[in-house]
């Protein structure tokens, strides 16, 4: 590797098309490393600085500089000083620290120089036309802004506000309390660490949420829907607010989801959940762990997945879901003696308010179980099949018991 040292003069060093390293000293210095990967240093003064078509690492240092980075997959530090950076072809990291800063991915003629860009600042910043990613350096609070590229945006330690434009984005807070808005397209928003606030906008947007204190919202600003089929991913239970349709637990812990008035899918994680589908015809997979799942009002599909689950049902009226996978070893059906009436004491189930069949032929009968149809019944009075009515549908020729029922208040 050749080594070039300026003097404090204006110096013009040019080197070979080799490896190079150059460091220019204090005046204003022209610098140009040919072909080579090379390793430019502008030093103090106000340099113009080339490197080439490898990769090259370029720092301008103080003053007000000049770079041109050349083909390859280059790093562009402005340094100290309003800086003008420019990429070209490759996927180039620039480098900025100040407002003045100027960073361009044009090539000749005024379109994009191509590769996947990013810019790491320690200012607010906004990307300009061709760049793909963002990342805020430093402690300070500051802002970072999209463009209409498919952008990945990462936040640094302090409060930030992230907003990410017209495409398909990736927005990441990292620590701090955050605010951060997806905008038009399919957006990824992960708040990080903190207290965060993420507004989705339209698209098929997905929430990671990682704190009871974080809030968001798929209001388009005038109180109704963004649009979109949106996902919540959370690690604490949580609850879905208007306008989302889709939650899923991440994690490990015991937490629980609960769903809104829309066709919601709830899916548990590994432990133990409790899934609440509220209103709306749901879909709820408890995944692995002992579940609890209540479909609530509508006709809900129920999979408790791996483990001892339970199914509850408030009423008999609110609909009539699908059980998919009850296993009689394992699996109970958990009612509520308020909601069913008719006779029914929390804490205890009479063998005799079961049967297998497709009416009650007893005045105690209450459950039907069909084993031909996989259908369940509740009968009111327990006399024919008049009062029966249907609440939930199981799989054909179960060995169903009274001991796969429970009762609580």
């Amino acid at each position: 590797m050749a080594r070039y040292v300026g003097t404090n003069n204006q110096d013009i060093l040019v080197g070979t098309n080799d490896d190079n390293q150059f460091l220019g000293g204090e005046g204003d210095d022209n610098l140009d490393g040919r072909e080579g990967r090379d390793t430019i240093k502008g030093g103090a003064g106000n340099d113009v600085l080339f490197g080439g078509n490898e990769d090259d690492i370029i720092n301008g240092d103080d003053g007000h500089d000049t770079i041109y980075a050349g083909e390859s997959n280059d790093t562009l530090k402005g340094g100290t000083g309003n800086d003008t950076l420019y990429g070209e072809g490759g996927n180039d990291t620039y480098y900025v620290d100040s407002l003045e800063d100027v960073v361009s991915e044009n090539n000749a003629s005024g379109g994009d120089a191509g590769g996947f860009d990013t810019v790491r600042s320690s200012v607010s910043w906004t990307l300009g036309n061709y760049f793909e990613n963002l990342v805020l350096t430093g402690t300070d609070a500051i802002n970072a802004t999209g463009n209409e590229l498919n952008n990945i945006i990462k936040g640094n330690s302090a409060d930030n506000v992230i907003s990410g434009g017209a495409g398909n984005n990736t927005l990441e807070g990292g620590a701090g309390n955050d605010t951060i808005y997806g905008g038009e397209g399919r957006d990824v928003l992960n708040g990080g660490t903190g207290n965060d606030t993420l507004y989705g906008g339209a698209g098929d947007d997905t929430y990671y949420v990682d704190s009871l204190e974080d809030v968001i919202s798929e209001d388009n600003g005038s109180g109704g829907d963004a649009g979109g089929i949106d996902t919540v991913r959370s690690s604490v239970s949580w609850t879905l607010s208007d306008n989302f349709e889709y939650l899923v637990l991440n994690a490990t812990d015991s937490i629980n989801g609960t769903g809104n008035a829309l066709n919601n899918i709830i899916k548990g994680n590994s432990a133990d959940n409790i899934l609440f589908g509220e209103a709306g015809n749901d879909t709820l997979e408890g995944n692995e762990g002992n579940d609890t799942l209540y479909g609530g009002a509508g006709n809900d599909r129920l999979t408790g997945g791996v483990g001892n689950d339970i199914f509850g049902f408030s009423n008999f009226s609110e609909g009539v879901d699908t059980i998919t996978d009850f296993n009689v070893a394992d699996d109970l059906i958990q009612v509520s003696a308020a909601g069913f009436g008719c006779g029914l004491t929390a804490g205890s189930f009479n063998p005799g308010q079961f049967t297998i069949g497709s009416a009650a032929t007893t005045g105690d009968q209450r459950f039907i179980y069909n084993n031909s149809t996989g259908e369940l019944f509740f009968d009111a009075d327990g006399i024919g099949g008049g009062a029966q009515t249907k609440f939930a549908k199981l799989s054909t020729g179960l060995s169903l018991t009274d001991a796969n029922f429970s009762v609580i208040a």
